[in-house]
């Protein structure tokens, strides 16, 4: 749960530059509002659909969906159902007030990241006002592009906070280049206000934004090994910067995909 709660504290700081960074890309520029929002512009895509691998990430390459959830479904008990995805555990929910929040009603979430291309990938944040992610309240997707693998870091921590981690990863640069966000409701959309300041969506429209070129940098690393992969699925250790690729562990996420 400490891990949950670090890896959506981040999510959070990530979405609050997203509207300091495009006002000042675009303190020139006119602009066509989208989603009430004047300082992004209209996209023509912005997409959550799995497609393609992401290859060259030591240790493997990266494909489909991967989450922080998926454990949870693996080891069972936790309402998590791996095959959509969907989370329904008000324990998780109601620990996301503080970070991501969540619409008055939500009862199930989706939360995850997801292979879009070669060089894109998506995150997704998506709830539900039913226990089995059926009746959608509001969606959130970031879309991330102009992935470039950087090469490999090597001697990085393996023990951190009693964890066990790989000595090497890719040095991963990307960007945060869209949004794709609906309220089916009107608590949906008072989410949706709160989560990016700023927005003003109607109940039932979907936007499609551009939300302008906001940098990330990361380390990365696919543990493919054959008991864990057989088991689990490959686990995802990714560490997230807006600033630098960072120089070594510190607290990473770590996340799996599907066996």
């Amino acid at each position: 749960m400490k891990k949950i709660i670090f890896w959506l504290t981040m999510i959070v700081g990530i979405i609050a530059v997203i509207g300091a960074c495009k006002k000042s890309d675009d303190s020139t520029t006119t602009t066509t509002s989208c989603a009430g929002d004047s300082t992004f512009t209209i996209a023509s895509s912005c997409s959550d659909t799995a497609s393609g691998s992401i290859t060259g990430i030591d240790n493997a390459s990266l494909s489909g969906t991967f989450s922080p959830f998926h454990i949870y479904g693996i080891q069972g008990g936790y309402s998590v159902d791996n095959s959509t995805d969907c989370i329904d555990n008000s324990t998780f929910i109601e620990s996301w007030a503080n970070t991501i929040g969540y619409p008055t009603g939500a009862t199930s979430a989706i939360v995850n990241h997801v292979v879009t291309s070669s060089s894109t990938f998506a995150e997704r944040f998506k709830f539900y006002s039913d226990s089995g992610c059926s009746t959608e309240l509001a969606s959130v997707v970031f879309g991330y592009d102009d992935l470039s693998n950087g090469g490999r870091a090597s001697g990085l921590s393996t023990t951190i906070s009693g964890s066990t981690y790989p000595s090497t990863a890719s040095k991963l640069t990307y960007n945060q280049s869209c949004a794709k966000l609906k309220g089916s409701t009107a608590a949906g959309v008072t989410w949706i206000k709160t989560l990016l300041n700023g927005t003003d969506p109607t109940v039932g429209t979907e936007y499609t934004c551009d939300v302008g070129t906001n940098a990330r940098y990361a380390l990365m690393f696919v543990d493919n090994s054959s008991s864990q992969a057989q088991a689990w699925g490959n686990a995802v250790y990714f560490e997230e910067s807006e600033t630098a690729v960072p120089s070594d562990w510190d607290d990473p996420d770590t996340m799996y995909t599907l066996p």
